[in-house]
């Protein structure tokens, strides 16, 4: 094997420098609109100079990183020049790219002027990535510009190809008249004596695309050219191949020529050599008609077809598309307009050599290799009686005034249909016109009776420049008023007519949004561990702000911090089967209250890797191939680290360890604490990555810390549920202590409502969830704009999430229903504004997602928050609770709760009444449970090794009050140390029941140590035997205590027959 260097991970054909990557089978093309040349252009007296600027537009797979790619070849449509190397090597002068209004030099070896070998068959510029533009990713169909000139001697040549892109301006000059302007932005200067025509321009942008995606490639003779169909690459032309692919955002390349048969492309070394390299992962093809012409033996033309696929079978071609071949009958004044007088030239008779080819090539599909698709393309062109000629549109009329030549509108006797090419004076040897190259074709009629007023200029316009565009051909000479004027759907005889193009796309385009359609094997979440970051962490322990405005700007400095290292346990999904090319986020943005903030410092992932429960290691993660990969700041930057070579078990834990850095008094995006057995974390001011970190310490001063934020793997049953979660702090997980949280990691009401094990298969669940949010922060782009403290950029979470899983690639989302629990915090609103907010979010969320089902929950009560209630029965009573008037039986808590019941104005797929069991009207529904001390427990018992005997079990997870309505029941407000959850309870054989207990606590819980300023798991007050205590569902009147969110997630399971209904259709769903 030959051992490779790498740049950014991606390994190096021997010889190569560090600027030219190459990588066999996994950079592939990435823009929609790739060409191989079919000819070449010569210099032309003191025209030497050749400059020019061309879009390539992305598809809605967008790469990681581009690189240029020139194939300095051309193929004509003779055996002879069936491959022709450039007649030299070609000097690039200059050159640039444009993204993001931004314009990024093209480099070789690090050299902006740089010479293309003439015998190869791709040359790779230096990689360019979307931070070079100034922006975290490129993004799904936009537009990147690619800018140069270079300079010829007189009497050289650069190969081109010579059809019409729409997203082109280049020119052939003397070298004065086109100025050096490669590194600016917008149309290019050029004045004198120009020839504008297309020049010598990058195939390709080769690159790496992530997740479930697709490249084609075709392979086609003039018909894929774009003869007699209107010209361009897709958008509004070229052909029925390009325009499918271009509709669905598939990135393709096209070598097509006239003349072109399959034995010169099976001679094409260089051409095939991009096959086999795997610069593709699907191919069309549609060679046939020039060689059924001619005289080739049948046997040897099926043989140069199966040698073409085989190529492409060694290259990883997943999927080979054929077209059968259209008729072709000779061409003569009356151009197709009527059957009487087509003539089908020899070979393509009924029974002839054609048919026979056409039966071969079906023969053949999915066998050795051959294709997996056979496009009926003759069906959109031949007559259905005879299906050796063409078919005869039915319109057929006269003009009803004289046309000149040139004219952009005709008036007719009759409407034809839009598309239709037109044909004048059919059958008339001296005036018959077609107009070039396929006929006028018809934009639009208008008229209710003749004469009707038919235009050949669209309403469209180029999305690249905003300028309109042109007629789609005019008439080539002039016509009197009553002059024939017909249809035809194959004008030479040979080449079919934009009608039949447009209508073999439509059905073409199922075909290719198969190619990387989401099958069992798409990306979905994959484990409901894991949830977005919602806080900030510093390189301070002093630093112990909870205001997450304020700690995005960091901490004191302290380098005892500087190096983090995080162990996560992850339980895989209950599949049944295993999970492959599993892959972790890592976000350097976090949740807040004014929506999602990048980070303001860098983080720098050193080594992540995967464990078994053993601590033996199962793989190394990777980083577009490297083992380390520093996050940007401020961009929103985030990465999904390269799919695992490897397998997981399904529903098995594994050890996800991290190892990153941060610069001294920074902030970091940090998940809250909640450990869970043998989690840990370790800071230091040495690299950990380097060391043994201590896995026995499980907690750090500095709050939370950084870490994965999304699980995905490929595996899923089809259309089973999985589920993107948004909301408040009553469904993120703070009011769910570590000691709740179950063997799976699931923590939260319905985090593990869905997760159940009842009701259907489990539903995993990632959690966007944060604490102080609201609706406004789910689409609302820039809330934070203005806001005291904050200073740096905020958008909503939809746009944010839209930006992450849209990098993978793939149609849909790795989620197929979206749960949201908001509501609590926009009560405030009042009813009419808090209705206006939650349409606002069902529609962008549906907007990013079309089709995605949501289901939304009620919202719990909310009595005597801030204040403790009177006489401090701590919500033990509901005589003793009260609502201000937003909460109250006519406030809009209640409006609201009516609303999402009845369905949100046919917003909301299922509605979730998670609140029922733990309400009464307005307040929390008092509970029957009371009990008393049997011993005495003394002020400070220390709560991790003692235990209190009660006179009645008590509920696991509920929260208990001691002597509610005394002064022993604690202080007011948010001091919620007052109060306590049962974690175990077991019978005394002295009667009672000892009760191991935890402080009730909003903040995360943590297992097994102490926090300054948190829990301090000791009894605040002395207790005196028989005391009583009773029992709450809340520990604020706000919050569900663990006992309430037993209740409610009971409710949520309830539901989970109709939220996998609606998610299995919304699969199905194209």
């Amino acid at each position: 094997m030959v051992s490779r260097a790498l740049l950014n991970g991606w390994p190096l054909a021997p010889g190569f420098s560090k600027s030219t990557p190459v990588i066999s089978g996994a950079l592939v093309n990435t823009v929609m609109g790739g060409l191989i040349c079919n000819n070449v252009l010569p210099t032309s007296g003191s025209k030497t100079r050749f400059k020019g600027r061309r879009a390539y537009p992305f598809g809605v797979f967008p790469p990681a990183f581009v690189q240029p790619t020139f194939c300095p070849f051309w193929t004509g449509g003779t055996f002879g020049q069936r491959e022709v190397a450039a007649a030299q090597d070609i000097t690039i002068t200059k050159a640039a790219l444009v993204y993001n209004g931004r314009p990024v030099p093209v480099t070789y070896n690090g050299a902006r002027t740089f010479t293309i070998p003439a015998g190869v068959a791709e040359f790779r510029c230096d990689p360019v990535f979307p931070s070079n533009f100034g922006a975290s990713q490129f993004l799904g169909r936009t537009f990147l510009e690619y800018r140069h000139m270079f300079d010829l001697v007189t009497g050289q040549s650069a190969p081109y190809c010579d059809y019409s892109t729409d997203f082109n301006q280049s020119w052939r000059a003397a070298p004065g008249d086109l100025p050096d302007d490669i590194d600016s932005t917008g149309p290019m200067a050029a004045s004198g004596s120009l020839d504008a025509l297309n020049i010598f321009f990058p195939s390709m942008m080769l690159g790496p695309l992530i997740g479930s995606f697709a490249s084609l490639v075709f392979l086609f003779d003039s018909i894929g050219r774009q003869q007699n169909d209107t010209g361009g690459l897709g958008r509004a032309g070229g052909g029925y191949m390009k325009r499918a692919a271009y509709a669905e955002g598939i990135p393709f390349m096209t070598a097509a020529v006239g003349g072109r048969t399959a034995e010169q492309t099976a001679n094409s070394p260089k051409l095939l050599s991009l096959l086999e390299a795997g610069r593709f992962t699907d191919l069309h093809m549609g060679l046939g008609t020039n060689e059924l012409a001619g005289s080739r033996d049948l046997s040897l033309i099926m043989s140069d077809n199966r040698a073409l696929w085989a190529s492409a079978r060694r290259g990883g071609i997943r999927t080979i598309t054929q077209s059968n071949i259209q008729p072709r009958v000779t061409d003569n004044t009356y151009k197709c307009t009527d059957l009487a007088n087509q003539s089908p030239v020899a070979g393509f008779e009924a029974g002839g050599r054609r048919d026979q080819f056409n039966a071969a090539l079906a023969a053949e599909r999915g066998v050795n290799g051959g294709p997996d698709v056979i496009f009926p393309f003759s069906s959109y062109c031949a007559d259905a009686s005879n299906p050796s000629l063409w078919r005869v549109p039915a319109f057929n009329a006269t003009l009803t005034a004289d046309v000149v030549a040139g004219a952009t509108n005709i008036q007719t006797s009759a409407a034809p249909d839009p598309l239709d090419n037109l044909v004048f004076e059919p059958g008339n040897a001296s005036n018959v016109d077609i107009g070039g190259q396929g006929g006028p074709r018809v934009a639009s009629v208008s008229g209710a009776a003749s004469p009707f007023t038919v235009s050949f200029v669209p309403s469209t316009s180029n999305p690249w420049n905003n300028t309109a565009d042109g007629a789609l051909g005019t008439p080539g000479k002039a016509h009197l008023s009553g002059s024939a004027v017909k249809a035809s759907i194959g004008t030479d005889g040979t080449h079919a007519a934009t009608a039949a193009h447009v209508a073999a796309a439509t059905d073409l385009r199922a075909i290719y949004r198969g190619l990387s359609a989401d099958k069992p094997n798409r990306y979905m979440i994959a484990s409901s561990r894991h949830v977005m970051a919602g806080d900030w962490g510093t390189g301070s322990a002093a630093f112990t702000t909870n205001n997450d405005v304020a700690k995005w700007d960091g901490g004191t400095a302290t380098v005892s911090s500087k190096y983090h290292y995080r162990r996560v346990k992850v339980r895989t999904s209950a599949w049944g089967v295993p999970l492959t090319e599993a892959m972790h986020l890592f976000d350097n943005s976090a949740m807040s209250i004014y929506g999602v903030r990048p980070s303001k410092f860098a983080i720098t992932i050193q080594r992540a890797e995967y464990r078994d429960m053993s601590d033996n290691l199962v793989e190394v993660c990777k980083f577009k191939g490297a083992a380390s990969y520093t996050l940007q700041p401020l961009i929103y930057d985030f990465i999904w680290h390269d799919p695992l070579v490897g397998t997981l078990q399904p529903d098995t834990d594994y050890w996800l360890d991290l190892y990153d850095n941060s610069p001294d008094g920074s902030a970091f995006p940090v998940m809250l604490t909640r450990y869970l057995a043998g989690e840990c974390s370790t800071t230091g001011n040495s690299d950990l990555s380097l060391t043994t970190p201590n896995k026995t310490q499980v907690f750090t001063p500095i709050g939370g810390m950084f870490g994965p934020s999304c699980f995905i793997a490929k595996g899923c049953p089809a259309g089973r549920a999985v589920a993107l979660l948004i909301g408040t702090s009553i469904a993120d997980y703070t009011t769910d202590g570590v000691p709740f949280i179950n063997d799976r990691g699931v923590s939260g009401f319905i985090q593990k409502g869905l997760n159940a094990n009842s009701q259907g298969a489990r539903i995993d669940v990632f959690s966007a969830a944060r604490f102080s949010t609201n609706m406004s922060t789910v689409y609302q782009d820039n809330l934070g704009d203005g806001q005291a403290g904050v200073n740096g950029p905020t958008r909503s979470l939809v746009t944010h999430l839209k930006a992450i899983f849209g990098a993978l690639g793939q149609s849909k989302p790795p989620f197929n229903v979206v749960v949201s629990e908001h509501g609590r915090n926009d009560v405030n609103r009042g009813f009419a504004a808090m209705k206006i907010v939650a349409t606002a979010m069902y529609n962008a969320i549906r907007q990013a997602w079309p089709g995605i089902p949501i289901a939304q929950t009620t919202t719990p009560p909310s009595t005597n928050f801030g204040g403790a209630p009177s006489n401090n029965t701590a919500w033990t009573t509901e005589a003793d609770q009260t609502a201000d008037a937003n909460n109250g039986t006519t406030g809009s808590w209640a409006d609201w709760t009516a609303w999402v019941l009845a369905g949100g104005d046919g917003l909301i797929n299922v509605p979730i009444d998670s609140a029922a069991p733990i309400r009464n009207g307005t307040k929390w529904k008092e509970q029957a449970f009371s009990a008393t001390f049997m011993d005495a427990a003394a002020q400070s018992l220390d709560l991790r090794t003692a235990t209190v005997r009660l006179s009645a079990q008590a509920p696991v997870g509920a929260t208990l009050v001691f002597e509610p309505g005394t002064a022993n029941t604690g202080s007011s407000g948010l001091d919620f140390q007052r109060s306590y959850n049962v974690l175990t309870t077991a019978a005394n054989a002295n009667g009672g029941f000892d009760t191991t207990l935890r402080p009730a606590s909003r903040s995360p819980s943590f297992a097994d140590f102490t926090k300054s300023g948190g829990p301090t798991y000791q009894l605040q007050f002395g207790h005196a035997a028989g005391a009583t205590v009773k029992l709450s569902l809340t520990n604020d009147g706000i919050h569900p205590n663990q006992m309430a969110q037993a209740l409610m997630a009971a409710q949520v399971t309830a539901a989970k027959p109709s939220i996998a209904s609606l998610a299995a259709a919304y699969e199905a769903a194209a």
